[in-house]
């Protein structure tokens, strides 16, 4: 039982989205070299100097199982695929949402 409702009467949503930042990176480079920069950020060894959410976009959704959200969180998080349900749940599942609007504490799935 999750809350006060059974999990039967749930359902998973898995929402696919794209979260966009405005950053910044300041990178030293030889006078005249200012396109070395540019490779730092492609090459993806610059530190971030400073970062600011804008938004988040909503691409697609899905309705899955239990067990296929499970496998998937697996597959995307690979440091994670000998983890256990109750690790997965913990780690990667929103608490659901209750009969009064609100989310479950995080804690939620320990010993579910």
């Amino acid at each position: 039982m999750y809350g006060n409702f059974e999990e039967e009467d749930q359902e998973y949503v898995l929402v696919d989205l794209i979260d966009t930042f405005h950053s910044r990176a300041l990178i030293p480079v030889p006078k005249g070299k200012t396109d070395w920069a540019f490779d730092t950020i492609t090459m993806d060894e610059h530190v971030e100097f400073s970062s600011r959410f804008l938004d988040t976009n909503i691409v697609s959704h899905r309705v899955i199982t239990r067990e296929e959200a499970i496998r998937t969180a697996r597959e995307d998080n690979t440091y994670a695929e000998n983890w256990n349900e109750t690790q997965i749940c913990q780690a990667f599942f929103t608490p659901p949402i209750n009969e009064n609007g609100e989310h479950e504490p995080k804690d939620f799935y320990i010993n579910r």
